[in-house]
């Protein structure tokens, strides 16, 4: 396999490498090429620390809100580079920083899809089956499904993402531990799952997807509650045929909700302004 990494990726793999660090590029955009699309982005895992990382860049601009995470941001030749710690199994995920080497990293990423990891001298490194997960269009969870959504609800979200946008089915056991754990959604963040959710409504195969895990989305979304069995096969049909626009999606698939029930779910989930005014012009 080979990767034609942009200018601000090589700078930043060339200069750990060269300080004795290990560094991969790891996630979405080795997936991305083996299915043979351009990557949007680059994230590099590495065993510096990120105290190391921001020595090493200290010349260049780096954006440090990820710091709790292990993770520094690169801003070079005006192109952003996540450049991550590694980091091992442990309850407190601030003290794993830094600790373990690159198996124990990749075990705790989301689906095997995504913890695939390239450099030049290694190729391809595919500890979790990632590659026969992409040739039969699988989403599958890393380890036990069960315990990995208990470690980090959010990922029953992107598991359900990732279905949505690449069109791939979700593998049995990862399917029943969606649906169990579905409850877990209810502590996170709004900002958290509106970011999934705005990328979610916009996959080729969302449809199919809020049809099928539709207890799961009424967690985050209870309003949806209100809808029969036939207006919310209606609801998701209707958002699958409108252009693949966030707000447009969201408003086909909220508009035989009242004005009231959409309010309350766009303060909770803190719809944008748009968004708002997407689903008020729909309803009325």
């Amino acid at each position: 396999m080979k990767m034609n990494l942009p200018r601000a990726a090589q700078y930043a793999m060339r200069a750990l490498t060269h300080a004795g660090y290990q560094a991969y590029i790891v996630g979405g955009s080795v997936r991305d090429v083996l299915l043979g699309k351009e990557p949007d982005d680059y994230d590099i895992t590495t065993s510096a620390t990120p105290d190391e990382v921001m020595d090493l860049f200290r010349r260049d601009k780096l954006v440090l809100n990820g710091l709790k995470h292990g993770t520094v941001r690169l801003i070079k030749y005006a192109t952003p580079i996540e450049i991550t710690a590694f980091r091992a199994d442990g309850g407190d995920q601030e003290e794993a920083i830094g600790m373990g080497g690159l198996y124990e990293d990749v075990q705790q990423r989301d689906i095997t899809i995504n913890a695939l990891c390239w450099n030049e001298k290694a190729g391809l490194i595919d500890y979790a089956g990632g590659v026969e997960d992409l040739e039969a269009h699988l989403i599958r969870s890393l380890g036990e499904p069960n315990a990995h959504f208990r470690e980090d609800g959010i990922r029953i979200l992107r598991a359900l993402r990732f279905s949505a946008v690449l069109d791939f089915d979700i593998d049995p056991p990862t399917a029943q531990a969606i649906h169990s754990n579905a409850a877990l959604l209810e502590s996170f963040a709004p900002e958290r799952i509106l970011l999934e959710l705005r990328k979610l409504v916009c996959g080729s195969r969302a449809e199919a997807v809020f049809v099928e895990y539709r207890d799961v989305f009424e967690v985050i979304l209870p309003e949806l509650k209100a809808l029969s069995a036939d207006q919310y096969l209606l609801a998701a049909r209707r958002m699958a045929l409108v252009a693949p626009a966030p707000e447009l999606r969201l408003a086909a698939l909220l508009c035989d909700l009242s004005r009231e029930q959409v309010q309350a779910c766009g303060l909770r989930l803190k719809f944008s302004k748009l968004t708002r005014g997407f689903i008020d012009g729909a309803i009325e």
